[in-house]
This record gives structure tokens, C-alpha cells and sequence, in this order.
């Protein structure tokens, strides 16, 4: 089984801002046709921790059935010791057997969708 990985940097490359905005069209669409289920995330935080964990799954349903899990840490402290403060990953895996599909850098992915659904 391979596991596809992708750093901030193939993310930039490979999901231009116009190809986003066109794939967050779809996949909104998709949401409204109940073709997703997207529950609400869960973010955990530890006492005494220095930060917190958040976990946003979904599911899309289909011939091409994938289940989706954006997983971040937040540590508010990192920028001082020259860290992003958000860190984490958006993992794929197959709808049919569940094997892991890729594994791709969530702050990337996180900045072009936002930007794209606004566009």
C-alpha cells in the first residue's frame, strides 16, 4: 500500500488558487446535496497543556467514496520560538476499505481553501 505525502510546498504547486475555487464549488454543492456528512469538529484540550488538538472529519458518499480527517495541533506559544502555531495534517483514506490514501500539510491546504471560498 502506498501512502501519497504532500509538503506546503507540493500543495502550493499542485492546487492552484483558480482550480481551488472551482473544487470548493463542487465539493460546498455536494455538502448541499447531502452527498457529505461533515459532523461537527472536535477539539480537545488537555489541562496544563500547552495546546490543543483539533480533529474535523468527513465523509463523502459515492462511487468514489473517501472518508477525510483534518487533524491540527494549536500551540499559541510556538511563534516565539519561530514555529507556525498551527501544525497538522489532512488525511485521506478510502471509503471502501478504509486504507490510508495520502497524507498532505493542512496549514497549505487550510490557506488556498479559504481563500478560494471566498473567491
Amino acid at each position: 500500500m502506498k501512502i501519497l505525502i504532500l509538503s506546503q510546498s507540493e500543495i502550493e504547486q499542485l492546487l492552484p488558487m483558480q482550480e481551488c475555487i472551482a473544487v470548493m464549488e463542487e465539493a460546498l454543492s455536494a455538502l448541499a446535496r447531502g452527498e457529505m456528512h461533515q459532523p461537527l469538529r472536535m477539539v480537545v484540550h488537555p489541562p496544563e497543556a500547552a495546546g490543543v488538538i483539533a480533529m474535523m472529519p468527513a465523509y463523502r458518499y459515492g462511487a468514489a467514496a473517501v472518508f477525510g480527517l483534518k487533524a491540527i495541533c494549536v500551540f499559541p506559544g510556538n511563534p516565539e520560538i519561530g514555529k507556525d502555531a498551527h501544525q497538522g495534517g489532512v488525511l485521506l483514506f478510502r471509503g471502501d476499505t478504509g486504507e490510508p490514501l495520502a497524507l498532505m500539510n493542512a496549514s497549505a491546504i487550510t490557506a488556498i481553501r479559504t481563500a478560494a471560498v471566498s473567491g
